[in-house]
This record gives structure tokens, sequence and C-alpha cells, in this order.
């Protein structure tokens, strides 16, 4: 028998969490954004944010840790554009 294994809710939120914020944070820097706007733009509020990360702080990390990638590539594909 097959089983396949669906994400849980909460498995689901919390990478959208990390992407709005990685949009956010990338748009108006780390003090430019709030949680509450992380949360609103994610679907969620503040206090579901934070059910999944300490402050933001670590919100950011997570953010800067898995979408680094694709922001280091959007910058420099950016700077390369103005030259």
């Amino acid at each position: 028998m097959n089983v396949v294994a669906f994400p849980t809710k909460g498995e689901r939120k919390r990478p959208r969490i990390v992407a709005n914020a990685a949009e956010l944070l990338w748009e108006r820097s780390f003090n430019g954004v709030s949680v509450d706007e992380i949360g609103s733009a994610a679907g969620i509020n503040k206090a579901t944010a934070y059910r999944y990360f300490a402050d933001k702080g670590e919100l950011a990390l997570a953010s800067a840790r898995d979408h680094g990638i694709r922001t280091l590539e959007e910058m420099f594909e950016h700077s390369f554009r103005q030259h």
C-alpha cells in the first residue's frame, strides 16, 4: 500500500511566511517592514508569525537562509543590467 504524505497546514504556512518576509525585506529593508506587514502579506496575523518565529530577527534569518541565493542572483542581475 502506497501512503502519500501531504504537508500539514503548518508545513505549508511557514514557507509562505518566509517567502513574504523575504520579498518585503528585500524591497524595504529590515527596519522598513514590521511583523504585522509580513503577516498581512502572508495572510496571517502577527500572533501566528510569532508562533513560528521568536522575533523579527529570526524571521529575517530564515528568509535570508531560504531565499538568499535568489536575492543574490537578483541583486547581481540588476547590477549588471545597469551597466
